[in-house]
């Protein structure tokens, strides 16, 4: 959506965006999208937070960052 897009273009730079999703494929797509529409800094992050999480990776919130 285009406001989204308006929106993520002010952020600072140097931010990153992650985009993730769980099976159907979405994510993906919205990264790109928004990629395309000149937002830096957009990854992708296949199997969304449940992949983060899986794979050991640090979680905020949690107990703080492990």
């Amino acid at each position: 959506p285009a406001g989204i897009v308006e929106e993520l273009r002010g952020l600072p730079p140097g931010r990153i965006l992650v985009v993730g999703d769980t099976a159907l494929d979405s994510g993906r797509l919205m990264a790109g999208e928004l990629s395309e529409a000149g937002c830096l800094g957009v990854r992708y992050l296949a199997g969304g937070f449940e992949a983060w999480r899986k794979a050991g990776l640090p979680v905020a919130g949690e107990g703080g960052a492990r």
